[in-house]
């Protein structure tokens, strides 16, 4: 019998800007410094300040790590910003990580962390979360 690899769920907060092209499918990757290196999934598309919101969740397609220049050659073009800016947030770093989405569900409304038994300080970078809130998400919102 396979063993199938436990799969996590990633909250992830993103600029509201860039959190809606995702969600509006203008966007299908998404530029980090730091990102798990463990096995996730799926992440959970919280629109940070000021709408400070859960707009909706993704499956991932890869991670991709590479120099900024090579990420943005590969992707700039779904990438949903431009390289001034990407330059500016990659400056001095060796390494970058490329978030790639396979598919976006919207909620139905917005919603605040609470309200899916997502608990204390929302993080910079990202947190993991238990795999029911996606569950409750696709039951309730």
């Amino acid at each position: 019998m396979a063993k199938t690899k436990n799969r996590r769920v990633v909250f992830l907060p993103i600029k509201p800007e860039f959190a809606h092209k995702i969600i509006n499918g203008e966007k299908n990757i998404e530029f980090r410094k730091k990102f798990s290196s463990q096995d996730v999934e799926t992440i959970v598309i919280y629109s940070s300040s000021p709408e400070q919101r859960v707009i909706g969740y993704a499956t991932i397609d890869s991670i991709v790590v590479d120099t900024p220049a090579s990420l943005w050659d590969r992707f700039s073009k779904k990438g949903g910003i431009d390289k001034e800016r990407f330059s500016s947030y990659f400056n001095g770093k060796m390494t970058g990580i490329g978030i790639k989405i396979k598919s976006v569900s919207k909620l139905k409304e917005p919603v605040t962390p609470n309200q899916l038994g997502i608990e204390g300080a929302i993080p910079q970078n990202f947190k993991f979360v238990d795999g029911d809130v996606i569950k409750r998400i696709k039951r309730e919102f």
